[in-house]
């Protein structure tokens, strides 16, 4: 028994999930209409609501009018001209006096009507005639064919009369009014439920942007016209937040770049300033030989060529912070060709192993990839001891290119600081390189969407990625 309960709570549990899935799924479909099928909705529902509303209040007064009819059709009082028979009416004021005649011309029956208080009406089949002119005490006559008669029905009091005339009233002006009516409705139902929900929040939005603050989502669970500007606008977003990270990270970059540079700066300048004061204090007094002057010259020289070359530097790295990346779709097969014959020429002497592991067009800049592979390439052809690994792949969204050495790899150091601008280990304290190699590589990939990453794996590795 208790397994059976069981049971039947799991079925009505499931049955409850099932109704609101299917509750949710059509509330989603209704909040995914588009906006003018939802306004013509919105339209039509309030065109029903308005022709209900009129056939109600005009049922209503009807009923409130039949209900007078009815109730002094119960008080008139009926008088019939007998077939054959004649009448007369004369009208003195407001009262008529009505004489009836028999076929005869006796008179049989005779009634006086006050005009204000009650009406008379005559029989539909009543044909009355006026005999020449109105004579004193406005005498009528009328002649007749068939049954017919008089009816003396009282008139409204005053206050059915306000009723009956309200109802009329209301009868006449219910249609413009109720129409009117759920057309305000209709539009301040649609505005409520379908236009201040997104426009609030774009609103919000947009003041939030203006104050500089972009940590937030613009978020509208609909798929219809607003749905998709919210949609577009979140995008916009997003695409503001990605350019002031980008404009952040080159005004970091370019900072330390002008701190590296200042720094590796002093060192020619601090030699030339050494240089010059021996010159000014020794050639004077005449205690520097010619010897030692072109010596202290050409150490100048050399310092000055030094201080050249960082310029040229830096200026050059400056330029790739505004190189714009122009992405097409290259055949994979093309590309690793020419990687691999820049490899062959860059390794010299050194053995290469070059792996392409086959993938789909890949929609990058040749040139950035090129430029940035011939970097890792020449940086490893420098440490390496006897050979040279490079690997070529792709993933669904990005280039992948890997460089490794046999040489002593990366220190701790160097892991941290080598893509730093001006950056040389101890190992390339002889040599005349600026270190600016593994940070252009930075430059290139980070404007490409990509990153770069240093390893050590039996040398020195290097990762660099390129997104689509």
């Amino acid at each position: 028994m208790e397994a059976l309960n069981r049971l039947a709570g799991l079925i009505r549990d499931l049955r409850g999930r099932a109704r609101e899935r299917w509750a949710n799924r059509r509330y989603k479909r209704w909040q995914d209409l588009p906006i003018s099928a939802s306004f013509v909705l919105y339209t039509l529902a309030a065109f029903l609501a308005g022709t209900l509303v009129c056939l109600i209040v005009i049922t209503l007064c009807n009923k409130v009018r039949i209900d007078l009819q009815n109730k002094y059709a119960e008080r008139s009082v009926s008088y019939e001209v007998p077939e054959q028979g004649s009448y007369d009416i004369r009208r003195t004021g407001r009262l008529v006096t009505v004489t009836i005649y028999d076929e005869d011309d006796q008179e049989i029956d005779q009634f006086t009507v006050n005009l204000r208080t009650e009406s008379l009406a005559y029989d539909a089949e009543i044909r009355a005639s006026y005999l020449g002119g109105e004579p004193e005490g406005g005498l009528y006559m009328g002649s007749y064919y068939g049954s017919h008669g008089f009816v003396v029905t009282p008139r409204y009091t005053g206050e059915d009369s306000v009723a009956n005339i309200t109802a009329v009233t209301v009868s006449v002006l219910i249609v413009p009014v109720s129409y009117i009516g759920a057309l305000i409705m209709c539009a301040a139902l649609f505005f409520r439920r379908k236009l201040r929900g997104p426009l609030a929040l774009l609103k919000n939005s947009s003041d939030r942007i203006a104050r500089n603050d972009l940590d937030f989502t613009v978020a509208y669970d609909s798929k219809n016209e607003l749905g998709q500007v919210c949609d577009s606008f979140e995008t916009m977003r997003h695409a503001l937040v990605q350019n002031n990270r980008e404009l952040w990270r080159s005004v970091e970059e370019r900072k330390r770049l002008n701190a590296a540079f200042s720094h590796d700066l002093r060192t020619p300048l601090t030699v030339l300033k050494g240089h010059a004061s021996m010159l000014l204090a020794g050639v004077p007094e005449g205690s520097v030989s010619q010897e030692e002057i072109v010596g202290e010259l050409t150490a100048m020289s050399g310092s000055i060529d030094r201080m050249e070359r960082y310029v040229d530097a830096m200026a050059r790295l400056q330029r790739l912070e505004d190189v714009e990346v122009r992405r097409r779709s290259v055949d994979f097969g093309e590309l690793t060709e020419a990687l691999r014959d820049s490899a062959q020429v860059l390794c010299g002497d050194k053995k290469l192993y070059f792996e392409a592991i086959p993938g789909g067009p890949a929609k990058v800049s040749p040139e950035i990839v090129q430029q940035v592979c011939e970097n890792l390439l020449t940086n490893g052809a420098r440490y390496a001891a006897t050979e040279l690994r490079v690997r070529v792949w792709t993933e669904p969204d990005r280039l992948l290119v890997r460089v490794c050495d046999d040489g002593p790899g990366f220190s701790a150091v160097d892991l941290e600081k080598a893509t730093d601008p001006f950056y040389r280990n101890k190992a390339a304290a002889g040599d005349d390189h600026l270190g600016l190699g593994l940070n252009i590589c930075k430059i290139l990939c980070q404007r490409h969407d990509g990153d770069i990453r240093l390893e050590n794996d039996g040398g020195g590795c290097v990762t660099v990625s390129f997104g689509f």
